[in-house]
């Protein structure tokens, strides 16, 4: 008696049914977020559930989410592409510089860095004086370093382990809180320019639905479903559902 294979080890098949065009649509969510590693009025885009679990750490809403997100839903013949995100300020939020992805440099390197630092708070600039890095013990404790090369400059310098990069966060909030890239001789060697991949947040106002929206539509429209990673109290809801339903049926929300 021969042996066979199963079908099943040879090929997966997801039921479903064909759309009148033959070809079903793939189309992206916008997922509005408070996370703070968010840059505001910035559109993020991810391709995956790993790629967002990279950016916003596993333990992380957004994570959570894109990954129920990413998998589908029974029997759909098409899986998410794209998984868009922006931050929504509830409340008022500080601005940021956050440098590049720092993985690739070793503390050993980090500690032959000595220069200076310019960086432009509230239209203000501050520069620091020469900052020494050769004493650094780890990441953090150079941004403490970094930090104290500063006179009251209005924000604070911090490493974060998730980003691979430091932040200098606004230390008040509002949308006068304007950051600027770095200059200085250890501008780049940081990766705090915008040539070396540095990322900018300014500081915001707090957002009404339909006004924030209005703006993420000159952004990208390149969407159809908004959700949250909050439970929006009722009044909040109210106004996400009637900029939508002023939009219909280009875009839902759910």
């Amino acid at each position: 008696m021969s042996s066979t294979i199963p079908f099943s080890q040879v090929v997966s098949v997801t039921p479903g049914v064909l759309s009148a065009g033959g070809q079903a649509l793939d189309l992206s969510g916008l997922l509005l977020t408070q996370n703070a590693y968010a840059p505001y009025n910035t559109i993020l885009s991810f391709p995956s559930a790993a790629s967002v679990t990279s950016y916003f750490g596993a333990g992380s809403t957004e994570a959570q989410m894109a990954a129920i997100y990413f998998g589908g839903t029974n029997n759909s013949t098409v899986l998410p592409a794209t998984l868009l995100m922006t931050l929504y300020p509830e409340v008022a939020t500080a601005g940021f510089l956050r440098s590049a992805n720092i993985g690739t440099l070793t503390l050993g390197t980090l500690q032959t860095y000595s220069g200076v630092l310019t960086i432009t708070v509230a239209g203000t600039p501050h520069t620091s004086s020469t900052i020494t890095l050769s004493s650094a013990t780890s990441f953090s404790n150079a941004a403490s370093i970094i930090q104290a090369g500063f006179t009251s400059p209005g924000f604070t310098v911090t490493f974060d382990s998730i980003q691979n990069a430091f932040i200098f966060t606004t230390t008040t909030t509002g949308s006068v809180e304007t950051m600027s890239y770095a200059s200085g001789s250890l501008a780049a060697n940081l990766f705090l320019t915008q040539a070396t991949g540095a990322v900018l947040s300014q500081g915001a106002a707090p957002a009404t639905p339909a006004a924030f929206m209005a703006n993420v539509l000159t952004l990208n429209q390149n969407w159809a479903t908004l959700f949250t990673t909050w439970e929006s109290v009722l009044t909040e809801k109210e106004a996400f559902a009637n900029w939508s339903n002023s939009v219909s049926p280009r875009y839902v929300y759910a």
